[in-house]
């Protein structure tokens, strides 16, 4: 017997309006691992909450029941496939909770498989387990039936009016519009007890507005930020455990400076008499550590300079910029009262390094003044030149320089274009797998020829200052940049993790330290550890406050996390395994070729602990 299409259309309507009450109460649950001290941020989180919930249902509903009716299935056949999605929806959602409450990570497709095709490899189910599990699953499927019977009933016994229906999906939409609205200018005005709940709700992506705005000039976000920087608390929070106990140290009279110098886009085999010819000739000297397999945190500057000053892989990023958190080993300069100098060219605040990184140095420079990369290098380096100049003798300094014109491209327009052919105008149009690369390399190696001349500078003023016997002097990239050299049409950066977008040269200047070449993996994320231990004399283990390890002590890892700024990478000796944020995930070689290959669910395991093993 075949129902009434029209009664059809409203029991299931019922029963899906049902099921979305029934997420928003079990996804509350979520509520555990959010500090909600507030009116406005309950409301939030709960509006935020039912929103989604029948926006989740009201998709199920558009792409799966609602083909289902158009079906005309028979009334048995229709209710066994509306349970049982639904009870696969609920299932979902209730391992995603256990998976949450384990790993901080929403349950994706890697998770599963790992799950079905490890088994107790990978997670060691007891019997107990297995038996609420089970009991779970027949206890959903119950409920689900249960809801079906409900709309059935409720369907036939009540009239929904035109207003009613109307009144319903009208207070939906304005909860929608209420809960993003309230993110997205959290997001511009940087309120972190609203930004910090949206990651921990189950498939919920909230507006954002603030790169529009700004991109338009609709907001200055450097006055609001500015505005908001006394409001801006320590870094006590409910969700991150960074670091996992208070650091100690040993009692140190020798305070050493400490001078970091990033250059933009520098990749691996850029380090050269040729192409960089002042930083090779110190990278000869003395007391000069060299690191010749060495890789960036991610292959773009967000997660490759986060990674180097927070020890920590890119995974991290979100949640330390929602919370805004600063690394501790800035919090450890600023707390020996160095001296401190931030010089970048391109500006600190998108993204916004500002509120992370040098979220606890007061008087930040946020930016360089010019109107090209190569007029705001020179800008920052005059300004480093000054700071350097004005230093009085009474504490160490800390200070930090990032040059941008290789990432631009640019030089000044009297400085000789030194390697033919040069690409006189960059046009990311004409890119393709048959484009001649060689022009366009030769202008990349010219912008770091010149920006290699300015470091000759600041080494120079080192040395003349008599500094460099106290000085610990760092020269690394923030990630690489590609030239189609695996002719698969990739160029620049941020598209994949081959050494040409994430291997970087570094070289560490360490006084009274014999040189030396080091041969195994190193990461952007042993920085912080190398500091806190060699600087600083931390007595804790770089456990407590990074995934990296001292840069002088070999690890023998054999794998390495890099990210980006939709995915990240899982870099092994002989493969790299891409996630993606819906879960999926791909394994390639080091051709960027895909293989057909089983995921290493040892190392992926390691991966998923350290990757959230800060968190609460």
């Amino acid at each position: 017997m075949v129902d009434n299409p029209k009664n059809k259309f409203l029991y299931v309507t019922v029963f899906t309006i049902l099921n979305g009450v029934l997420l928003f109460l079990l996804t509350l649950r979520y509520s555990n691992y959010i500090n909600l001290s507030g009116i406005e941020t309950v409301s939030y989180f709960l509006l935020a909450v039912l929103g989604n919930s029948f926006l989740i249902v009201f998709v199920i509903y558009l792409f799966l029941f609602l083909p289902l009716i158009l079906l005309k299935l028979p009334k048995k056949m229709l209710s066994f496939w509306l349970v049982f999605v639904a009870s696969i929806g609920i299932v979902t959602l209730l391992l995603d909770y256990e998976v949450y409450s384990q790993y901080r990570i929403h349950l994706n497709a890697i998770i599963i498989k790992m799950a079905v095709s490890a088994g107790d490899e990978i997670f060691h189910f007891s019997w107990f387990t297995w038996v609420v599990s089970i009991l779970s699953v027949i206890i959903t499927i119950a409920i689900e039936y249960f809801i079906y019977r409900i709309s059935v009933k409720v369907s036939k016994s009540y009239n929904f009016s035109k207003k009613s229906k109307i009144l319903f999906f009208s207070v939906w939409i304005l909860i929608m519009f209420y809960s993003h609205f309230t993110h997205a200018k959290a997001d511009l005005t940087i309120y972190r007890p609203v930004t910090s709940i949206a990651r921990h709700i189950p498939l919920y992506y909230p507006l954002t507005m603030k790169r529009f705005l700004t991109k338009y000039k609709l907001v200055d976000l450097n006055e609001i930020q500015n505005r908001q920087n006394f409001k801006l608390g320590d870094n006590e929070t409910e969700v991150i455990n960074y670091p996992k106990h208070e650091l100690k140290f040993d009692e140190s009279k020798d305070s050493l400076n400490i001078a970091i110098i990033v250059l933009d886009c520098w990749r691996f085999d850029m380090l050269t008499e040729e192409t960089t010819p002042n930083i090779y000739k110190f990278s000869k000297g003395e007391s000069i550590q060299k690191f010749n397999k060495h890789y960036s945190g991610g292959n773009g500057t967000r997660i490759g300079l986060f990674s180097l000053f927070y020890g920590l892989y890119g995974t991290y990023w979100n949640t330390m910029s929602d919370e805004q958190i600063s690394p501790v080993m800035m919090d450890e300069i600023v707390k020996r009262n160095y001296h401190i100098g931030v010089f970048a060219s391109s500006t600190l605040t998108i993204p916004p390094f500002n509120r992370t990184i040098f979220k606890s140095v007061s008087n930040l420079r946020t930016g360089s003044k010019g109107s090209s990369a190569s007029e705001k290098d020179l800008n920052a380096l005059d300004d480093w030149k000054k700071f350097m100049l004005n230093l009085g003798k009474d504490k160490p300094f800390f200070s930090f320089l990032f040059f941008d014109s290789i990432h631009a491209y640019d030089i000044p327009q009297d400085y000789p274009k030194i390697f033919q052919p040069y690409w006189e105008r960059v046009d990311h149009v004409k890119l393709n797998n048959n484009f001649d690369p060689v022009p366009y390399r030769n202008r990349y190696k010219t912008s770091a020829h010149f920006v290699d001349s300015m470091v000759g500078d600041v080494l120079e003023l080192l040395s003349e200052k008599d500094v460099l016997k106290n000085t610990v002097v760092i020269i690394t990239g923030d990630h690489g940049e590609e030239f189609n050299e695996n002719k698969k049409n990739y160029w620049g950066h941020g598209g994949n993790y081959i050494k040409y977008q994430v291997q970087v040269p570094l070289i560490i200047y360490f006084p009274k330290m014999q040189s030396k070449e080091y041969d195994y993996w190193t990461n952007h994320t042993d920085l912080v550890p190398t500091i806190m231990e060699n600087v600083f004399k931390v007595k804790n283990p770089s456990s407590d406050y990074s995934n990296g390890k001292s840069l002088f002590v070999n690890s023998n890892r054999s794998w390495m996390v890099s990210g980006g700024y939709f995915n990240y990478a899982i870099l092994e000796k002989d493969v790299i395994t891409l996630s993606f944020p819906s879960g999926a995930y791909e394994i390639q070689d080091y051709n960027c070729n895909v293989v057909d290959k089983d995921l290493n669910y040892k190392v992926f395991k390691e991966v998923l602990e350290a990757t959230t093993s800060f968190y609460k």
